[in-house]
């Protein structure tokens, strides 16, 4: 169940992804044009940009974990034992899940504590922090999957070392 969730929630944050990614060229492409044409620049629009930056970056690690992407991870992993790869894979996957935790939580108690807007938008500045909240949760869910996946083992055990 934990994996159909994980690879479910990962096709899911793909498309997002996608769509921040896409939303983000756009509206750098329309602010450049703004300048070019009328030597004008929106604050706006650069405060909205901003924002899709820190949605997509820190979802994005999140898929980056769901992917095994992490490159301090593998280098570690890779260059270890065969005999000793399953258990430090499994131990890398807990420390990735207790990351995600703390940023989770942390990023909860900034969406808590802060209370102001953002000046050009007036939207809540809340928004800034609130990806931390989603990325945590799905790096601890994608993490916590990893670890308790067969598949991640025998992965572990087939890969050449270095």
């Amino acid at each position: 169940m934990l994996r159909r969730l994980s690879s479910s929630l990962a096709r899911l944050l793909e498309h997002l992804l996608l769509w921040l990614l896409t939303a983000l060229a756009g509206l750098a492409v329309f602010d450049i044009v703004g300048w070019l044409g009328w030597q004008r620049s929106w604050s706006a629009l650069a405060e909205i940009q901003s924002l899709l930056l820190v949605w997509f970056a820190l979802l994005a690690a999140a898929w980056a974990v769901h992917d095994r992407r992490h490159l301090a991870v593998g280098l570690l992993v890779d260059r270890a034992p065969a005999g000793w790869r399953p258990v430090l894979l499994r131990t890398a996957d807990l420390a990735v899940a207790a990351f995600g935790l703390a940023l989770s939580v942390y990023g909860w108690g900034l969406v808590r504590v802060v209370s102001n807007s953002l000046p050009a938008t007036g939207w809540p500045a809340r928004l800034q922090y609130l990806p931390a909240v989603f990325a945590g949760a799905l790096i601890v869910l994608f993490a916590l999957d990893q670890a308790v996946t067969p598949a991640a083992r025998a992965r572990a055990e087939a890969s050449p070392p270095p």
